[in-house]
């Protein structure tokens, strides 16, 4: 049984989506701790060291 017309466009498209979801997971790796990273300086920055002189 011959494969369907579209097997091959699929078969050439998989390797470039292979790339790019091993591209993007690996900056996802690195900016999602940073970010992480970056939210909770931001958080200590305005509640503990900015309302210090309030209470």
């Amino acid at each position: 049984m011959p494969a369907p017309a579209s097997a091959p466009a699929l078969t050439t498209h998989l390797p470039a989506l292979a790339a790019t979801h091993f591209l993007l997971e690996g900056i996802l790796t690195l900016v999602v701790p940073l970010a992480v990273l970056i939210v909770i300086a931001v958080w200590y920055v305005r509640i503990w060291r900015g309302g210090m002189g309030q209470r």
